[in-house]
């Protein structure tokens, strides 16, 4: 009957360790000759991952003592792959209660082991995306409390422009105050577009020419750092959301700034580049070409 079954069935010498059977299902699951068992009953320990060797060489020693004995573990199979394998051994006693067999069943629960691991990532995958949808909502509120401390230092600006010229001391700074305003206003745009999971203006863009504007804008700024630009001849355009991509340029110049605060090169590069489905696959996107 232990012929039939799928787990593996064995029996074991507590005093010597060696097998005394061992079910044809161990050389399905382990892919090694079950003959070598019989030979050394160490053989199969050289197959156990090292991280859980000291798991089972623990359990041996407990069934060994009498005392049953569960454990999960790893296995590498002659082609590098892994399985994992569950084992549940038993002792055997005599009348005198001397301990004179261990049996035991080992079975391949690698599938299960895989369903339980992409379990945990859809779950951790759906608490990411709560905690966004939060931060979104958190966001959206901020953005329009701020924007409409915004459209009130506007108006009192715009309001204090009309009754000025252009030749009052004061022109230029209120003019000033209004630029802070837009730029504040573009902070809102942005916070809502997140607070809208991701739904901005996305258009068709050269990356290009966005990149070659920002880094004369930064240069102008940093003199220090040097703007080392290579750029890809026949780029493909692509469908982005300009300002967020400005944002991420910025955060760019930023830290490089920061990192080399007595000056320094900043490299920029634009290539055209193919991300294909084992790529993408961990992030849980679909293959695209990008640049």
């Amino acid at each position: 009957m232990a012929e039939n079954i799928h787990e593996i069935f064995w029996m074991a010498n507590p005093r010597s360790s060696k097998m005394i059977y061992v079910s044809p299902a161990y050389e399905a699951i382990w892919q090694r000759p079950v003959e070598a068992l019989y030979e050394d009953p160490r053989k199969w320990l050289e197959s156990i991952h090292k991280e859980d060797v000291e798991i089972v060489t623990a359990n041996r020693e407990k069934q060994n003592q009498g005392y049953p004995a569960h454990e999960e573990f790893r296995i590498i199979l002659p082609d590098g792959s892994i399985r994992w394998i569950a084992n549940r051994s038993y002792p055997i006693k005599s009348e005198k209660g001397k301990i004179h067999r261990v049996t035991g069943i080992a079975e391949d629960i690698t599938g299960r082991k895989q369903a339980i691991e992409e379990k945990k990532r859809l779950e951790a995958q759906s608490q990411q995306a709560q905690r966004i949808e939060a931060m979104g909502t958190l966001a959206g509120g901020i953005a329009h409390d701020f924007n409409n401390l915004l459209m009130c230092i506007q108006g009192n600006a715009s309001l204090i422009l009309l009754a000025k010229t252009s030749a009052h001391p004061g022109y230029e700074r209120v003019k000033n105050i209004e630029q802070g305003v837009q730029s504040g206003a573009e902070l809102t745009r942005q916070l809502l577009g997140f607070a809208k999971g991701g739904k901005y203006e996305v258009k068709p863009t050269d990356l290009n020419e966005l990149i070659k504007k920002q880094n004369r804008m930064f240069g102008r700024t940093k003199k220090e750092i040097t703007v080392r630009e290579k750029y890809e001849d026949n780029l493909w355009t692509v469908e982005v959301d300009q300002g967020q991509i400005e944002q991420v340029l910025l955060n760019f110049y930023v830290n490089a700034w920061q990192a080399t605060p007595a000056g320094g090169d900043l490299f920029i590069q634009t290539e055209n580049v193919t991300l294909d489905e084992d790529y993408v696959k961990p992030y849980s996107l679909r293959a695209w070409q990008i640049c």
